[in-house]
């Protein structure tokens, strides 16, 4: 969402369907205000008179969630990271948003069943994401790393890695810290919009 892929951008149109435009085109400017509108999106889907709510709903909802999750932990970066103002943080919110979103995905395959179901959230969670080969390659790396026969603490220190060398950051411990953060908040996400989808809230 707002991720910088060959100095252009993945922004929603007027049909909140996404395309590619160069920053000069832009009507939203930072990732952040992006998040902003789909926090709204997902609050406005929510209606008194539904009792279930569709997968769209419900992804927005969790898109909604998952916005909250990555301006939290660009802030804590920027409370961390070494020369703050050198640094292109929108580009770094975009790859925090990808590792959000598959972490999500994940959860989703855990959580929700039976297959079909999480599927369907799954491809209504990715309608509002680039189709681009960055993402996809994102997406194939975490999934091997998650699918490792490692332990739990190895796998969210290769997260943190990834993702350092993916914000081309090499204070990776400041990384180590917050992989398994945002991996577990995914899945209160993701228990959250379950709980939603049952009318349980």
């Amino acid at each position: 969402m707002g991720e910088i892929f060959s100095n252009t951008f993945i922004v929603p149109n007027a049909d909140w369907n996404w395309q590619r435009v160069v920053p000069a085109e832009m009507e939203i400017p930072f990732m952040m205000e992006l998040l902003n509108v789909l926090v709204i999106k997902a609050d406005e889907s929510k209606k008194p008179d539904q009792n279930i709510l569709g997968p769209e709903e419900i992804t927005l909802l969790l898109i909604g969630l998952l916005g909250e999750n990555v301006k939290a932990a660009v802030k804590a970066l920027k409370s961390n990271l070494a020369k703050p103002k050198q640094i292109n943080w929108d580009y770094i919110g975009g790859e925090v948003v990808m590792f959000s979103f598959f972490s999500a995905d994940y959860w989703l395959s855990q959580l929700v069943h039976p297959e079909e179901k999480s599927q369907a959230l799954s491809t209504a969670m990715y309608a509002h994401m680039s189709d681009s080969e960055e993402f996809k390659e994102r997406l194939t790396v975490y999934a091997q790393i998650v699918n490792s026969r490692v332990s739990d603490n190895i796998k969210y220190m290769r997260f943190g890695d990834k993702l350092a060398e993916y914000c081309g950051q090499s204070e990776r411990p400041y990384f180590w810290i917050l992989t398994p953060e945002l991996f577990t908040q995914a899945m209160t996400c993701v228990s959250i919009v379950l709980k939603a989808q049952r009318n349980e809230l």
